[in-house]
């Protein structure tokens, strides 16, 4: 996790770092679900009805790491049209 968070901080490898942080985040959803009634006794962070930050997580962290970014820029590092 520590090289997923660093990935994703400084922008280094960020399509495998946002792939490892969906799987990391699709392991929690299914470990902790938000299923009413399901959870009963462990601490939660709100009441959530089916989704929790952890499935918005994984959602953000797939698409992201699904994108595919072209950004090119000449000479001087200024990004060209």
């Amino acid at each position: 996790m520590m090289l997923v968070g660093l990935g994703l901080m400084l922008g280094l490898f960020s399509r495998w770092a946002s792939a490892g942080g969906a799987v990391y985040a699709a392991l929690l959803f299914v470990a902790y679900p938000p299923i009413p009634g399901y959870t009963f006794g462990v601490p939660a962070e709100g009441s959530y009805l089916w989704i929790n930050r952890n499935l918005s997580s994984f959602l953000y962290l797939s698409h992201s790491s699904s994108l595919q970014l072209n950004i090119s820029t000449d000479s001087t590092g200024c990004i060209k049209d």
